[in-house]
């Protein structure tokens, strides 16, 4: 179930649009009331999108601050304006952080759900290919594909190694693994048992490779040799 955070200082508002948003299916972490509060729920909820007002607690416009600050961040998260504000200057504020949708209030719950589905599926689609959510001890994990190491087969499961994060090992085995990555991605496979990110890669030969911050080295296998060596960016 997709996680929205609502950035309201209106009480009354906040409660009519998580009403709103449970109806159509998904979970509110919170009501934030200031962008210091919306920015410490990210921190320790992160959604999968922010409905944002701009004007909060008299600080004029601070929720297109909290927008920059979102796309600022190294994990940034869709956002929806939702507002009463039409101006011209506020509209020019607003171009330069991208948001997925601008909502006038007052709005209709019909606009905001499909507003709402749009922005998931656009900014969620486009980055598709950047990471994935990989099951560990019984929670889905997001996993950015550039922080992987390499991945191994291991019996029944996959181990992946994150970097910075330590490992994930999914049930699954290299192959149903290797069939869910998109076209483009920076992990080749090597052998039957290896996946490896071509970023991490310090040293190869034929036979072998050496990655960055690994002690030991991973083979390359004959079946894979070939499409290895048309990945990788090389001067011969």
């Amino acid at each position: 179930m997709e996680k929205i955070l609502i950035v309201e200082d209106r009480r009354l508002v906040a409660e009519d649009l998580k009403e709103a948003v449970e109806d159509f299916g998904y979970e509110v972490t919170t009501i934030a009331a200031t962008k210091q509060a919306a920015l410490e729920s990210i921190q320790q909820t992160p959604p999968n999108l922010v409905l944002i007002d701009i004007n909060l607690k008299k600080e004029p416009r601070s929720g297109i601050q909290l927008a920059e600050a979102i796309m600022n961040s190294g994990d940034p998260i869709p956002f929806i304006y939702i507002t009463a504000l039409t101006d011209e200057e506020t509209i020019e504020l607003v171009k330069k952080t991208k948001p997925q949708a601008y909502i006038i209030k007052p709005y209709r719950d019909a606009d905001l759900q499909i507003q709402i589905k749009l922005a998931l599926n656009s900014f969620y689609g486009q980055r598709s290919s950047d990471f994935i959510f990989v099951k560990h001890e019984k929670q889905h994990h997001k996993v950015y594909l550039a922080d992987i190491l390499f991945v191994e087969a291991d019996g029944s499961y996959v181990k992946i190694h994150v970097k910075g994060k330590g490992i994930y090992k999914p049930t699954m085995n290299l192959t149903e693994f290797a069939n869910q990555l998109k076209e483009g991605t920076p992990l080749v496979r090597i052998h039957r048992s290896y996946m490896v990110n071509i970023k991490y890669i310090l040293t190869f030969t034929n036979h072998e490779v050496t990655l960055k911050g690994l002690s030991t080295t991973l083979p390359i296998s004959k079946g894979y040799r070939a499409h290895f060596m048309e990945q990788v960016p090389k001067i011969k």
